[in-house]
């Protein structure tokens, strides 16, 4: 692929700042799309071709290697596209959304496509579940389907409480140790919290990933309201680690 290794080689009529290009090169790098020499790499070039931000393609090719591929398709979309189901704004809890995926991938037609239709609302798991919300999780499961043809990740069931281990693996530095009753600290070194107890007491752990925290890097107290626990599966308990 085209492409230099000094911005400076090339003609701005503004120059991106020094300081952000550096960030995005090591960016690139911690991701596996640069080498050591600045050079794209193969998983690099998968990760352009992908469409979506270099985080998002690159948790999802590091997922299916453990077998969570599909899961962070579905992930990428409702990230990508800061999309939400309604009901769902004031949950923190990410996983609160992938079970509603869960139940809509479990009701399948004869071609094994999700289906909407007026009789899914009788099939198990989705009894109850309003018309908006089936149509909104249908729009956002046939979009991850679409995702995963794309980079070619098999389709398997989803797992949410995989969600936090999954999402570290494009977002290393938003995994974060509780250190006060509404506050935790980011591996970054930056801080979040949570504005109402309430949010904070549904999802008890010590560890959490903030899937919305502030992009800002250095932000000594940042705010969120949206995280996912981190459990034993990825060795961590509400001790030490």
């Amino acid at each position: 692929m085209w492409g230099v290794h000094d911005p400076g080689a090339l003609k701005w009529l503004d120059p991106p700042p020094a300081q952000a290009f550096a960030q995005a090169r090591d960016l690139l790098h911690r991701l596996k799309c640069l080498d050591d020499q600045g050079r794209i790499t193969a998983h690099g070039k998968t990760i352009a071709g992908s469409g979506i931000h270099p985080r998002l393609a690159h948790m999802i090719l590091e997922a299916e290697g453990i077998g969570n591929g599909f899961l962070a398709c579905c992930m990428a979309v409702l990230l990508e596209e800061n999309l939400d189901l309604p009901g769902c704004s004031h949950d923190p809890d990410l996983r609160t959304r992938l079970e509603i995926l869960v139940s809509l991938q479990l009701s399948r037609d004869t071609g094994g496509r999700s289906s909407c239709r007026d009789d899914d609302a009788q099939r198990p798991g989705l009894q109850g579940m309003p018309e908006e919300i089936r149509s909104r999780a249908g729009a956002i499961l046939a979009g991850s389907r679409r995702l995963a043809r794309k980079l070619k990740i098999r389709e398997q069931s989803i797992d949410p409480e995989k969600a936090g281990i999954t999402l570290s693996l494009g977002f290393p530095e938003r995994v974060a140790r509780r250190r006060g009753p509404l506050s935790y600290v980011m591996a970054s070194g930056s801080g979040a919290h949570f504005r109402n107890p309430a949010l904070c007491q549904c999802m008890p752990t010590c560890w959490r990933l903030m899937w919305k925290a502030p992009w800002k890097c250095g932000d000594p107290s940042g705010s969120t309201h949206s995280g996912t626990g981190f459990g034993p599966s990825v060795g961590t308990t509400d001790g030490n680690p």
